[in-house]
């Protein structure tokens, strides 16, 4: 690979990962400043309404806690450790992250479809929103970045090519 082509990649693998880091932040601080001005989400209310049941509380952050960590230890990868022998293994590593990022979004958005069609406030109806369509675009951003920049590389790498 050519000097210039790895400059390219690499500004595209910190472009990534900043925008997993701008997604993973956003969508934490916009789901844990609802509970904390005293309101709380009714997906863990039963029928909406009544108290939160602290079991589905741990359900939800059991399930998307280890999504939420593997997105964010691809974007510190991408910015603090990627180097022309890690291709290969950053690569994989976005593979994994983006087809888990997939099945999230296949289990977010049938919740939105749900609070859309229940009476759901408005404000979690847009959080939900916000994140199943970060979850979509990130899908999108993370295959084009698998199939359209690190693959590439990797093949030129195995073809006998320097990289970096």
């Amino acid at each position: 690979m050519a000097p210039d082509a790895w400059i390219r990649l690499t500004r595209w693998v910190r472009f990534y990962s900043c925008a997993l880091l701008f997604f993973v932040t956003s969508t934490l601080v916009g789901a844990h400043l609802y509970p904390a001005t005293g309101q709380s989400w009714t997906t863990c209310k039963a029928g909406g309404v009544g108290p939160v049941s602290p079991w589905c509380i741990a359900v939800v952050h059991l399930y998307e806690g280890p999504l939420v960590l593997l997105a964010a230890y691809t974007a510190y990868v991408g910015l603090a450790r990627f180097a022309p022998a890690r291709v290969p293994a950053y690569t994989c590593l976005v593979a994994f992250q983006l087809v888990t990022l997939f099945g999230f979004a296949t289990y977010e958005t049938p919740a939105l479809l749900h609070a859309l069609s229940s009476g759901t406030p408005t404000r979690e109806i847009a959080m939900q929103g916000f994140a199943v369509v970060g979850m979509i675009g990130g899908t999108f951003l993370g295959f084009y970045t698998v199939f359209g920049r690190l693959l590439p590389a990797v093949f030129a790498r195995a073809e006998g090519a320097r990289v970096g």
